[in-house]
């Protein structure tokens, strides 16, 4: 990793301050503001969801292993060898 001035970083604090710094350049600042839905329907209300085991296979197929974990801590390597 480069600074902004071309120097190599290479201590793990000087790489995660410059990677602090930059995510905050680049992040959105919360404006405190709710966007307008209008022409959505907000009144309409999920009472049922079916998932059919073929479509639960076919979605554990699709899942790429070597991603991150969920909140949950589970590997998507974990979903993807269940599915076997």
């Amino acid at each position: 990793m480069v600074d902004n001035d071309g120097n190599t970083v290479s201590s793990d604090s000087e790489k995660a301050s410059l990677l602090n710094s930059y995510s905050a350049s680049v992040g959105v600042v919360d404006d405190g503001l709710i966007p307008c839905c209008d022409g959505m329907n907000t009144e309409c209300i999920l009472d049922t969801v079916e998932f059919s085991a073929s479509n639960v296979m076919t979605a554990l197929g699709k899942l790429k292993g070597n991603l991150s974990s969920e909140p949950d801590g589970l590997l998507p390597v974990f979903f993807k060898r269940l599915k076997l």
